[in-house]
């Protein structure tokens, strides 16, 4: 990974600083707020700020995107298995989800599989069988499911069920 802000290397990770190259790191799709907040060792509000900026940035830039571009281009397997072992208690990157898969599907058992990327087996299950529904990896949005994109009728609620 080109642009990773150092959270992939045994240095550690480099002090926040408003530079393209973090601007880069944290427009790479498949990393949820948690995962920036667990890595970089920073608050939640800070992420947010940091990320909101990247935006701004990357308007005003163009070249920014082509960074991001390159970053993608640039993760292999070995990165995706440094990202679900540092992770912590956060959610799996979709390029570790990725690397399960490719790597379930070449044979490897997945209790190895489950020991290489720091997780449980149930997460490498997951990881094969069931994608996300309330969150877009790629794009960084929350997405609506099918139960709620026609929801209850009105006055045949939860309430009015139960006074049955």
């Amino acid at each position: 990974m080109l642009y990773d802000w150092g959270t992939l290397s045994d240095a550690g990770t480099r002090r926040i600083a408003r530079d393209p190259e973090l601007a880069a790191y944290l427009l790479t799709p498949g990393f949820s707020r948690s995962y920036h907040q667990q890595v970089l060792g920073v608050s939640n509000a800070t992420v947010w700020t940091y990320s909101v900026w990247a935006k701004e940035a990357a308007s005003q830039d163009p070249q920014i995107y082509d960074m991001v571009d390159a970053n993608i281009a640039s993760i292999t397997r070995e990165h995706a298995i440094h990202m679900a072992q540092r992770r912590g208690h956060c959610q799996l990157p979709f390029w570790s989800k990725l690397a399960i898969c490719e790597m379930l599907e070449e044979g490897t058992d997945p209790s190895r599989v489950a020991l290489m990327f720091g997780c449980s087996r149930r997460s490498v299950h997951y990881a094969r069988t069931r994608p996300s529904v309330a969150f877009n990896f790629l794009n960084g949005t929350r997405q609506i499911s099918s139960s709620q994109l026609v929801p209850p009728a009105r006055g045949q609620g939860f309430t009015q069920s139960l006074a049955r």
